[in-house]
């Protein structure tokens, strides 16, 4: 199995684009001359709120709606740094990815198209040593109800050089065409099961489990549908659970995070992080 194609799974699962009259090019460029931005600064911290390290730099722009259409973040590694830009459309859907590192150059431009907005194909490229190594097509099959609300998608995703589907997502929606659960397998294996609960028209919970990494993780939100916590667990071959590291997150008034502290278990140990907004 090739572990870039595992990585773009998660990537392209819960993303889309909508229907405009411009194309991706002429997006990008528009949303490029816009000058407005925030940034977000990413801190480890002491138990104090002392800086240890900065861990991240993101850059966003939101159109007159507040909702972001570019995200140019900047992540700080041991050898260097990898930078993931994203760019949405109005209806806050990705239609372009580009992700490059400081020691590797370009990994992967992944786009998007589609009609009626609906997406109905897209492609990603995995680079290595700055040329094309593998092409991945997706394709994309909606199902509908009575009233044209989407019930059920399917995604399937192909090497360019194989003859048989990698990999295949099937995401189920509510009545509200809200995602309540979504499936994907590589090469026939199971290899993650997601679950969501909504509660008045909010995400209250997440459940994903991974089997490849062989852990369950659990979202909860508050009563706003902002994030309040993670918990991570290791799924054992009798399939009982095994928590490995909780995550607490404090939010201000918009939903973004201001702090976050992470428990690894069982030894207890705290990693305490810190997030800026200029």
């Amino acid at each position: 199995m090739r572990c870039f194609f595992y990585k773009t799974i998660f990537l392209i699962v819960l993303i889309g684009c909508s229907e405009s009259s411009k194309n991706n090019s002429e997006l990008i460029k528009q949303i490029d001359s816009i000058k407005e931005k925030t940034i977000i600064y990413e801190y480890e911290v002491d138990s104090i709120g002392r800086i240890m390290d900065t861990l991240s730099v993101e850059k966003i722009k939101k159109n007159d709606n507040d909702v972001v259409i570019l995200s140019d973040k900047l992540i700080f590694t041991d050898y260097g740094y990898l930078k993931i830009k994203k760019y949405f459309r109005d209806n806050k859907n990705l239609f372009y990815s580009i992700s490059e590192s400081s020691e590797i150059g370009i990994l992967s431009i992944i786009e998007f198209w589609d009609k009626n907005e609906d997406i109905i194909k897209g492609i990603s490229l995995d680079f290595r040593d700055n040329k094309v190594k593998d092409t991945i097509k997706m394709t994309y099959k909606y199902t509908h109800d009575d009233n044209g609300l989407k019930t059920k998608l399917i995604i399937q995703n192909k090497y360019s050089d194989e003859d048989v589907i990698a990999s295949k997502t099937e995401i189920t929606f509510n009545d509200l065409e809200e995602i309540v659960a979504e499936t994907t397998l590589l090469y026939g294996d199971t290899i993650s099961v997601s679950k969501f609960s909504f509660s008045r028209n909010l995400l209250r919970k997440k459940t994903i489990k991974d089997y490849k990494n062989n852990v369950l993780i659990r979202f909860n939100y508050d009563k706003k549908g902002y994030v309040s916590s993670r918990e991570t667990y290791n799924l054992t071959s009798s399939d009982s659970l095994i928590k490995i590291s909780d995550v607490s997150y404090t939010v201000d008034e918009l939903g973004r995070i201001k702090n976050r502290v992470q428990t690894q278990l069982p030894s207890r140990i705290k990693r305490y992080f810190l997030y800026k907004y200029d």
